[in-house]
């Protein structure tokens, strides 16, 4: 999701003035559009899945659902026309599994019988350069950080199974310092897949 916010981000700035901005009412006049479009598919869910890997393991979903994720907002954003600071949040995103389970060939079975997650206070910095002719994003810097965070799972192989409960604030201090370990990595992933869809659409 957020790449395709950024995407719609970066649009948007692109035929703007070059001087230093605020958030104006056009970007936010863009944001609400992509907002009230995922709205229309949050909460997203997928139901009865089956999917088989080659000929070996087959893996089956009743159901899972990931919601709350179109309530984000940009408090602050800053163009001059070559570069970009902006803060994406987003108060909260949860997510439900309903029996995953994996069967494998050679009789070994895996599962998640019920699985709630969520996190909250979700808040992105965002450092970029991009170009204009064509629309290309030279440099991005991307740091994700997390308030809380909180899963409830039942896991289980063959006939063993233990009930897995995550959240607190060590948990969100260990999650936050591995993020900042893989800032630089991360960036370069969403640069690189930002750059191919917007190749992508130069050419369509």
């Amino acid at each position: 999701m957020k790449v395709f916010v950024f995407l719609g981000l970066l649009a948007c700035l692109s035929s703007a003035s070059a001087a230093v901005i605020p958030l104006d009412s056009k970007f936010n006049s863009t944001v609400e559009q992509i907002k009230e479009i995922l709205a229309e598919i949050d909460p997203a869910r997928v139901t009865d899945v089956s999917v088989t890997l080659l000929d070996r393991v087959t893996a089956t979903l009743k159901s899972a659902s990931v919601s709350d994720f179109s309530k984000f907002v940009f408090p602050s954003l800053v163009d001059d026309g070559e570069n970009i600071n902006a803060v994406f949040q987003l108060p909260k995103l949860s997510a439900n599994v309903d029996s995953l389970l994996l069967s494998i060939s050679t009789g070994l079975s895996a599962g998640v019988p019920t699985l709630d997650a969520s996190v909250g206070g979700v808040n992105v910095d965002v450092s970029a350069s991009y170009t204009t002719s064509p629309l290309r994003v030279t440099a991005l810097s991307v740091l994700l950080q997390l308030q809380s965070v909180s899963i409830q799972a039942r896991v289980e192989l063959n006939q063993f199974g233990a009930d897995i409960s995550v959240e607190g604030d060590e948990v969100v201090e260990t999650i936050n310092n591995l993020l900042v370990e893989a800032q630089s990595t991360v960036s370069q992933v969403i640069l690189s897949i930002a750059n191919k869809v917007l190749s992508i659409i130069d050419r369509a």
